[in-house]
């Protein structure tokens, strides 16, 4: 038998999501087990459900409520709350397939339909989950289907009652513990049109209209992260010398990767020329075999500034980021390599200067500024100023994880993104490379707007189809993987230096007169931890820590009592 729970606060779309469901096999088949109606408004009975309302639909309470209300072996989460749901038939029997058929599978979903403002029915397909699925927009589609024992069984999943983030948080527990399984077929219809803006979507996490709703799910994520030791807390970062990195031949760099902007590249190259500092720099132009043009402005500039170097890789199979490899790595670079792309423009004449004096001021391996979103002609279009403003030295690293991006222009100490190379790609390079350099040291922020980013219909920001949007989703959950996987493997190897250290500095000794007995047992414990976490093994090798010190003050008021006493007898 399966429950199903249908989020709306519409009576009609109720109704007609439970006539779809009555029409399935598996309401046929009498596998259909109670529908509840959960609403955060009043709800008039519905024929065939039970009604129960909810101060909101995604909070911790919200997701406790729902799992007190189901029983049967499965349940079907329906999100009908901005329009009414269709199943396809055999949808319900589908998702069941895959989580009983499994004995480690907790969730699944599928690809569905929807209907747009001509009336037509477009197909939406998802993409597999992974471990790196960190995001909390990550496209579930209408229907899930929870194993329901999988769901009690971690329950509660979380230390922190959230508004906003109950469900995010569940399936972030759920989806590393067990198995969350993707059926690439469409099993539902949503019936009406959705309001769409892909750029509004993109921006949304920067909006301050939804900051507590960001730092809910940034809350969860920290959360998630510290309980499976994956959190890089601000010492666990190395520290990195400016001055002592000497072996470059000039100061910076400002990297241009391109291929095929005539229109654009003379403008960047202007833009890079411009720059007015007490340092000397030069601009590395990685030209990727272009055929429209842009190849002749390049040599025509260069041609008359000897700050201009141009490469035209050997290989033709490059992206941008083996072209940004091509930069870092060509014995003419900078100690800096800052970042222009061939269709932007710095936003003034001190943007190099501000970028390296920020370098020595914080000591960082990454600085990252602010960009303003613009027409081709440079005039500020929606959402505008972009300036990452949740970021925080003390969780940025790790929220990292959960956004789509860390910002614009990015600048690197030449040495530190060397160390870690960008992927041969063309989309996600750039955050690929961020995340790891903010994992490991520390990264300064410029909050002003440092940067025109241009959009026009050539450039890859462009409006993007659904497939390539799932493309680049996909590579970035596939970069989280690997990150958090990287994150854990060098805390763990962190912690094992520092837990070493430790006990080179800690012996039972210290103790005092403790018993044999006592000391025996003590040592037994400490060969214990080496089956807890690292963290939890350096929390108690703090307590022990603070122990020894009291056991030491404790000594030294005996001695003090004893020499008072000898001083009486005397």
């Amino acid at each position: 038998m399966v429950d199903v729970v249908i989020m709306t606060n519409r009576q009609d779309y109720a109704v007609s999501t439970i006539e779809s469901l009555n029409n399935s096999v598996v309401s046929k088949r009498n596998l259909l087990g109670t529908i509840f109606v959960v609403s955060t408004s009043k709800i008039t009975s519905i024929k065939g459900a039970k009604t129960k309302m909810l101060p909101n639909f995604f909070s911790t309470n919200a997701v406790l409520t729902i799992a007190g209300l189901v029983k049967d072996i499965a349940f079907c989460l329906v999100n009908a709350i901005d329009a009414p749901i269709s199943f396809e038939k055999n949808a319900i029997n589908r998702l069941l397939y895959s989580v009983v058929t499994k004995y480690n599978t907790a969730m699944a979903y599928a690809d569905y339909a929807k209907i747009d403002e001509n009336g037509n029915r477009i197909i939406c397909p998802n993409i597999p989950y992974q471990n790196g699925s960190l995001r909390d927009d990550f496209d579930f589609g209408p229907i899930i289907m929870f194993k329901t024992n999988a769901l009690k069984s971690n329950l509660p999943f979380s230390d922190i009652k959230y508004k906003y983030a109950g469900w995010y948080a569940l399936r972030l527990k759920l989806g590393f513990q067990d198995d969350i399984n993707y059926s690439p077929e469409v099993l539902s219809t949503i019936l009406q049109p959705q309001k769409e803006d892909a750029e509004q979507q993109q921006f949304a996490y920067l909006d301050p209209a939804n900051r507590e709703f960001q730092q809910d799910m940034e809350n969860a994520l920290t959360e998630f992260l510290q309980d499976n030791d994956m959190w890089v807390d601000e010492d666990e970062v190395d520290e990195i010398i400016i001055d002592g990195i000497t072996d470059y031949p000039i100061e910076a760099s400002v990297i241009i990767p391109v291929r095929n902007r005539v229109r654009t590249i003379a403008d960047a190259l202007d833009s890079a020329l411009s720059q007015k500092t007490t340092f000397d720099y030069n601009i590395i132009v990685v030209d990727n075999h272009s055929t429209d043009g842009t190849t002749d402005i390049i040599r025509q500039k260069a041609a008359t500034d000897a700050r201009i170097i141009h490469i035209i890789p050997e290989s033709e199979t490059l992206g941008i980021g083996g072209c940004w490899n091509e930069a870092i790595e060509d014995t003419r670079c900078g100690k800096f390599s800052i970042q222009l792309d061939s269709d932007d423009v710095y936003s003034s004449d001190t943007v190099l200067q501000e970028i390296v004096d920020k370098f020595y001021e914080e000591e960082c391996a990454m600085v990252i500024g602010s960009y303003t979103i613009t027409d081709a002609d440079l005039n500020p279009i929606a959402p505008g100023l972009i300036d990452h403003s949740e970021w925080t030295d003390e969780n940025g690293r790790n929220n990292a994880l959960r956004i789509n991006g860390l910002g614009a222009p990015r600048a690197f100490v030449t040495e530190a993104v060397k160390s870690c190379q960008f992927p041969n790609v063309s989309y996600g390079e750039d955050y690929a490379v961020a995340l790891r350099i903010c994992g490991e040291f520390h990264v300064a922020r410029i909050m002003h707007s440092l940067y025109y980013c241009r959009r026009w219909e050539g450039n890859s920001d462009a409006a993007l189809s659904r497939e390539k949007i799932n493309e680049h989703n996909y590579y970035k959950d596939f970069i989280r993987s690997m990150e958090i996987e990287y994150r854990a493997n060098r805390l763990v190897e962190l912690h094992r230096n520092n837990e070493e250290e430790d006990q080179d500095d800690f012996g039972f000794d210290d103790f005092g007169n403790i018993g044999n007995d006592e000391k025996t047992n003590a040592e037994e414990f400490m060969r214990t931890l080496k089956d807890i976490s690292p963290r939890e093994k350096l929390k108690v090798l703090e307590i022990f820590g603070k122990i020894d010190n009291l056991m030491k003050q404790v000594k030294q008021i005996q001695n003090k009592a004893i020499n008072k006493n000898n001083n009486k007898l005397n």
